[in-house]
């Protein structure tokens, strides 16, 4: 039997994908090749990133596809005998066989509390809901929407000054302990944990169009909307004038009885926008109306006659 490391593969299209990747060959994992998405594949992913300067900068083998399904795709990656495949997310559902190519598995990456959160944009409904933390599960790929074996978890703090960014940033480190945690069950036998599927929840999916702002709703429940889908997200929106005004930050102002109507600017005050909501006012502090460039509220305020 061979004493050699495992062979390992990273297989992801966004910033997650590339720190675990930098991490691992940090690290001295012996990484071999890398999977990357490309197309129209790639331009769909928020926050998607390439591949490419890594591999070359450290001389692995790198594919890029807009489907790991698609028989070509899978035949590269078999070729590269792959031990363990480590998945922090990919676009598309994988199909048993590719699942299968790696001789101890395909590891990936959620971020929430497995079996809690299974689904779609798991962090982004995390911060809409208000929870003050976000585990990050690494578990084993099976056929099942998130539903394989648990290696192990890290769990980050959410707080007041964090948005959708900075959170991704904190679960990018936390992925990284969760390999060095676990390096020696990946690299020796892989002792994992099954799920509960009577404690199985989901969220579903979340398209550009589901981020308009209810203004009828708390001034907490609003940031919150807000923050959990700025940048790398296409952004929390309402509408000016003729199209749509993205509100890419926003802070609370204060909480209390405002005789305004929700959604009203009620003032602008010094670089902000002030609008009313349900139960006091929402300061925007950074917006982008339609066909423009992102701009400071107080400058959008200015040009537009904002009062």
């Amino acid at each position: 039997m061979s004493n050699d490391p495992p062979r390992v593969i990273v297989v992801g299209n966004r910033n997650l994908a590339r720190h675990v990747l930098v991490y691992l060959l940090e690290q001295d994992w012996n990484v071999v090749g890398a999977v990357g998405a490309t197309g129209d594949a790639a331009r769909r992913q928020a926050g998607f990133v390439s591949f490419n300067e890594i591999a070359k900068s450290n001389d692995i083998k790198l594919i890029e596809t807009p489907d790991l399904n698609e028989q070509e795709s899978k035949k590269s990656l078999s070729e590269l005998n792959p031990d363990i495949c480590i998945c922090p997310g990919w676009h598309q559902i994988l199909e048993r066989s590719v699942l299968t190519i790696p001789t101890n598995g395909f590891l990936g990456f959620h971020s929430s509390d497995l079996p809690r959160g299974r689904g779609g944009a798991p962090i982004n409904w995390s911060i809409i809901h208000g929870e003050n933390e976000i585990t990050i599960s690494l578990f084993r790929y099976t056929l099942g929407i998130d539903a394989g074996e648990i290696v192990t978890k890290e769990t980050v703090p959410v707080q007041e000054r964090d948005d959708v960014r900075t959170v991704i940033d904190r679960l990018a480190l936390a992925a990284c302990d969760a390999l060095k945690s676990a390096r020696k069950k990946i690299e020796n036998s892989l002792d994992t944990v099954p799920q509960s599927e009577t404690k199985a929840t989901y969220r579903p999916r979340r398209q550009p169009q589901d981020g308009i702002i209810d203004w009828n709703t708390t001034a907490n429940e609003v940031r919150n909307w807000i923050r959990a889908q700025t940048d790398p997200y296409p952004g929390a929106y309402t509408f000016f004038e003729d199209g749509k005004l993205i509100i890419w930050s926003a802070n609370i102002s204060h909480t209390g009885y405002t005789s305004r109507k929700p959604g009203t600017v009620t003032n602008t005050t010094g670089n902000k926008i002030n609008v009313a909501v349900s139960d006091g006012v929402i300061s925007l502090t950074r917006v982008q109306p339609k066909k423009s460039p992102r701009m400071w509220a107080d400058e959008f305020a200015d040009r537009y006659g904002i009062t």
